[in-house]
């Protein structure tokens, strides 16, 4: 398939129909009313030059992804809750069962959510989350039985209290009990990717793979990274034991497989999508204005612009990656013990230590699925001074590493 990118909407443009917003759009999210069969764009748009007071809309998607301008309205206005830096990313999702859209924001630094009726006129809201940055709270459902309330969320988050600000790991979360505002409650899982990057505005994806799409902060220019974990028959749901709380995801480049071009200067706030035309395709927001101070703010500028491009199936292909890496345990964290990370296909696997510790036993674990992980097969490794890299070849597709001592780094890098 042909790369080919489409511009969905412009504050240049939109901003002569639409005052507010004049200066900037990002965070798209497409939702799907299986009810009436529309599709809408969720995002964020504003007028504040200094992109502090952001706003929350919807607008009608057409099948050619235009947007219909007329029909557009704003549902988080600035104003709703007190807060300097507002409604910044929004996430969210059509529950036909209640007839209701659920939706995230993240608002300063604390994370809510909000639920609509089918007309989106605002039933309730509550915070979830606290001590965030201004990434959204991706989140998707899980459905049948045991989970028929509950939904997995992501969040790019902070290695201590050292702020917002410093993201370097993701998170997986549990949301409980996600549809009702009286019994929300969100359980935090831990890192399930440390690559010490920056990471902000993100994206989160059961199927085809259990994944996340991250943009991250280079050398000072924002892309757009990978994060690729397990197909859903590997795992159960929020099972502590054989569920999304023991997994990490392995992180891959993604800007190779947009085959966008330096014109668009930084690339972020991605959204994968089959909507609203059945074929697969990434939104994101392109922020040409940051490479020079304004005149007017004596700052770097943030008219984003929201974009999709369409992508191939090769995406959630691990092999297309030829690597994929994490530090999937770190001295930092204080951590002895890895998740359980996918590696698929992968001819081989690199463990790379690191840390001041002399002598110490690293434990390699493979097993085929999570839920089978006691028939698991394990290796014991003599870490020394001398000797800090192990090669695993043709790895089962599980694996998880377990070290003795407390003062090592281990990144895993697998080659496919």
């Amino acid at each position: 398939m042909v790369v080919r990118i489409v511009p969905i909407l412009r504050p240049q443009e939109a901003g002569k129909e639409i005052r507010d917003l004049s200066a900037g759009v990002g965070t798209p999210n497409v939702l799907f009313n299986s009810d009436t069969g529309e599709r809408y764009l969720l995002f964020t748009g504003w007028r504040d030059l200094n992109g502090l007071k952001r706003e929350g809309w919807i607008a009608p998607l057409e099948k050619d992804l235009s947007v219909d301008l007329t029909r557009a309205r704003k549902i988080l206005p600035s104003d709703l809750i007190p807060g300097d830096y507002t409604m910044n990313a929004v996430r969210g999702v059509y529950n036909p069962v209640r007839g209701q859209y659920i939706v995230t924001v993240t608002h300063d630094d604390k994370g809510f959510m909000f639920w609509f009726s089918s007309d989106w006129e605002l039933m309730a809201h509550k915070q979830i989350l606290s001590g965030i940055g201004d990434h959204g709270i991706p989140f998707k459902p899980i459905g049948a039985y045991d989970f028929i309330h509950d939904a997995i969320g992501m969040i790019p988050a902070p290695l201590s209290k050292q702020g917002p600000a410093i993201l370097q790991g993701l998170k997986f979360l549990g949301i409980r009990n996600f549809d009702d505002p009286k019994k929300v409650r969100v359980e935090d899982y831990g890192w399930c990717s440390w690559h010490g990057m920056l990471n902000d505005v993100a994206d989160l994806v059961l199927m085809p793979r259990i994944s996340a799409l991250v943009e991250c902060d280079t050398f000072g220019k924002w892309a757009l990274k990978i994060f690729l974990g397990p197909s859903l028959h590997a795992v159960r749901g929020l099972d502590p034991r054989s569920g999304i709380p023991q997994i990490g995801l392995l992180c891959g480049d993604l800007m190779p497989k947009l085959m966008i071009d330096d014109i668009f200067v930084q690339v972020g706030h991605p959204h994968y999508t089959t909507e609203p035309d059945g074929v697969p395709k990434v939104f994101f927001a392109s922020f040409r204005d940051t490479w020079s101070s304004r005149n007017d703010t004596k700052r770097e500028g943030y008219v984003h612009e929201i974009y999709a491009v369409y992508v191939n199936d090769d995406i959630f292909d691990a092999r297309s990656y030829g690597v994929l890496t994490d530090t999937i345990i770190s001295k930092e964290r204080g951590e002895t013990c890895s998740k359980w990370y996918w590696v698929g296909e992968a001819r081989s696997i690199l463990l790379l230590i690191r840390g001041s510790v002399k002598r110490a036993d690293i434990v390699v674990k493979e097993a085929t699925m999570l839920l089978e992980v006691e028939a698991h097969e394990t290796i014991r490794y003599e870490i020394t001074e001398d000797k800090r890299k192990i090669i695993v070849q043709d790895p089962a597709p599980l694996i998880r590493v377990e070290t003795s001592s407390k003062g090592l780094d281990v990144e895993l890098v697998a080659k496919y």
